[in-house]
């Protein structure tokens, strides 16, 4: 399968999401090993999905408890971490590259330039907008967003399967992000979440 465009998709925690999101063309998959996050999955879990998934970048979402390990350069069995700016606030290294989660707010004062001087290497955004509404009254967060030329782009909004074809309109080069669930029992599965806005982007 190919996608129009590229799909993050975070919150892994079964093969059966994983399996799903990898064969319907999806980018990134990021899992969480954050265990205030409900969706959380242990490394050895996460090392077990990934020898099932291939075709795909995989990114690990890790907590404040975790940053210094992360600074050791300790094995997370990936290269590519997502983090919020919150988090990004006492990072000083990273042994490898990054994907910021961030709101508006922090979107419109963002200076690639300012990570790269601290030495570390952006490689996409993941940006959180409250509703549909909110993106399509502000032009210049779009302009912001459309700006984009050498980093990804993956915009995280709720009802995004209802406003998917206004939101291609608006913002012709950017990416999405969604979110996995839990298996309804060990490999039993529906993907009524995260099927409308994949299947539309089929190409």
């Amino acid at each position: 399968m190919a996608l129009s465009r590229q799909v993050l998709v975070r919150n892994i925690s079964n093969l059966s999401d994983a399996r799903y999101c990898a064969g319907m063309g999806a980018e990134i998959l990021a899992f969480s090993l954050n265990k205030d996050n409900p969706d959380h999955i242990s490394a050895e879990d996460l090392k077990e999905l990934k020898s099932w998934v291939e075709g795909v970048e995989f990114a690990v979402e890790v907590d404040h408890s975790e940053l210094l390990a992360l600074e050791e350069g300790s094995a997370f069995d990936s290269n590519l971490f997502l983090l919020n700016t919150r988090e990004l606030a006492s990072l000083r290294s990273l042994p490898g590259s990054l994907i910021i989660s961030m709101e508006p707010e922090d979107l419109l004062h963002f200076d690639q330039g300012s990570y790269t001087a601290s030495g570390l290497h952006v490689k996409a955004i993941s940006l959180s907008i409250d509703s549909p509404g909110l993106l399509m009254g502000q032009q210049g967060l779009i302009d912001k967003l459309n700006s984009f030329e050498d980093m990804r782009v993956f915009v995280d909004m709720p009802e995004l399967e209802n406003n998917i074809e206004k939101v291609c309109e608006l913002l012709p080069q950017a990416g999405f992000t969604l979110s996995g669930s839990k298996e309804l029992k060990p490999g039993y599965k529906d993907f009524y979440e995260l099927a409308p806005v994949l299947e539309y982007l089929e190409v």
